[in-house]
């Protein structure tokens, strides 16, 4: 059995039971609520460096789809932003 569930919550019992794995899920950018009888009492974050990192790696995923891809005759990255912000 995961020591998580779907919705990203983990019971007190079990994260005791499964810490290591706990918190590689957390370390991986997860952020995993713990619970006492189904009640929250505390979320595990990564902390904020590893979530710079996370981010800078998204990024480079990114970029790298975008390779060979250019925008839209015309327009800029701050153009296409600001468009998506008012959808």
């Amino acid at each position: 059995m995961a020591p998580v569930s779907e919705q990203d919550e983990v019971g007190v019992y079990d994260l005791k039971t499964h810490l290591s794995e706990v918190l590689a899920l957390v370390q991986e950018g997860r952020h995993v609520t713990v619970t006492r009888h189904g009640k929250p009492i505390a979320v595990l974050v990564p902390p904020p460096a590893a979530a710079v990192e996370l981010r800078r790696a998204a990024i480079g995923r990114i970029l790298e789809g975008r390779r060979g891809r250019s925008l839209p005759e015309g327009s800029s990255i701050r153009d296409l932003i600001e468009q998506g912000r008012r959808l």
